[in-house]
């Protein structure tokens, strides 16, 4: 999932397949920096790096951070 607006949180509504709405807490990565112009270097290695994180569904529904990539990790049952 991406938000690629500079400033501004972007709600996105999920389903996974055609019957399962996204609802609870989902293990996720995220890579986004401390502003759009952040880049790593020597001396800041770390700036721009993937995190851990725990992504909060209600109904289908998350808040993206401004300028970010996320991406989900789970198994849909059959």
């Amino acid at each position: 999932m991406m938000n690629r607006h500079p400033s501004e949180v972007s709600a996105l509504h999920a389903q996974a397949g055609s019957r399962a709405v996204l609802t609870g807490a989902i293990e996720a990565t995220m890579l986004t920096g401390d502003s759009t112009d952040a880049y790593n270097d020597i001396e800041h290695p770390d700036r721009v790096v993937p995190r851990r994180i725990e992504m909060t569904f209600e109904n289908g529904s998350v808040d993206l951070p401004p300028h970010s990539l996320s991406i989900l990790e789970m198994s849909l049952k059959q």
